[in-house]
């Protein structure tokens, strides 16, 4: 590495740069101004004098590759002043956890921050007391499939992303693996699911779900968007249409969804509840 431990057994050459990174770190200027990050995966194995007060005396743990992906699966909207304000107040309730005289004393009180450590349900508890921008006042459809179903339903979230790979390539750009692997032409059959057509004349693609009560279609749709979180999601379902407060009829607001859509492509038209529109 560059700065490994020193020895009288190593080269001088490796000594001397030691040294030298040493001495520019103690003399820079405008300390204020320049930050300077060191990134290793063997902690141990560089020299100690780096570690000392002034140098690098901040250390930062980085978190688990499962407890990164709980936690960005959780985070659906988040954009990056939502992710930063989830990490402070994920900070300030494990500091509340770990000292929570300091809300109560009026004395000064000596403080380990090193004793403080974040940990999952630090995160989940900081989650319930932030509302992400793209939620507020807004329906977000999108959802991961729940624990208790997800043996159940992956199966078909699988095949289903398959068939988004084809009529829809946008989507293999980043799931690549998952559309390789596995090939399904016969879905309905295997699934009890529909599709529309995959081979329009015009490029208009389109996935109809579709099966009998009680077969995860709850599930299933907002899931699929969950996958799909990269690219803006429009609902056309009759609520909003009916609903929204900025156009004066449900036509209107069908136009203005559709074009944002379109000015914004490629995004995603989504239908929640389709046999609505013929039941009303």
């Amino acid at each position: 590495g560059l700065a490994p431990v020193r020895s009288s057994k190593q080269e001088q050459v490796h000594n001397s740069i030691i040294s030298t990174l040493l001495a520019l770190m103690d003399g820079l200027d405008s300390r204020g101004q320049v930050v300077l990050i060191g990134a290793t995966n063997r902690i141990d194995a560089i020299d100690g004098a780096l570690r000392r007060p002034g140098r690098f005396d901040r250390e930062l743990d980085p978190l688990s590759d499962r407890l990164r992906k709980e936690l960005a699966a959780s985070c659906v909207g988040y954009c990056g002043a939502d992710l930063k304000a989830l990490c402070t107040e994920a900070v300030i309730v494990a500091f509340r956890q770990t000292y929570p005289q300091v809300y109560t004393s009026d004395d000064k009180l000596d403080i380990c921050v090193d004793s403080v450590k974040v940990e999952k349900h630090h995160f989940l508890e900081a989650m319930s007391s932030i509302t992400p921008a793209a939620h507020t006042g807004a329906i977000v459809y999108s959802r991961p499939l729940p624990p208790i179903v997800a043996p159940c339903l992956q199966g078909h979230m699988e095949r289903i992303k398959n068939h988004l790979s084809e009529i829809f390539p946008v989507v293999a750009k980043k799931d690549v693996k998952d559309s390789l692997d596995c090939r399904f032409h016969n879905l309905s059959k295997s699934l009890g699911v529909s599709y529309g057509s995959s081979n329009p004349l015009v490029y208009r693609p389109k996935l109809l779900i579709c099966g009998e009560e009680g077969t995860g279609l709850d599930y299933i749709g907002p899931a699929i968007l969950h996958e799909l979180e990269r690219f803006p999601v429009h609902s056309i379902g009759l609520p909003f249409l009916l609903s929204d407060p900025s156009a004066k009829t449900p036509a209107e607001a069908l136009i203005r969804t559709m074009e944002e859509a379109r000015r914004i492509s490629p995004s995603i038209l989504y239908l929640p509840r389709l046999e609505l529109w013929w039941e009303t």
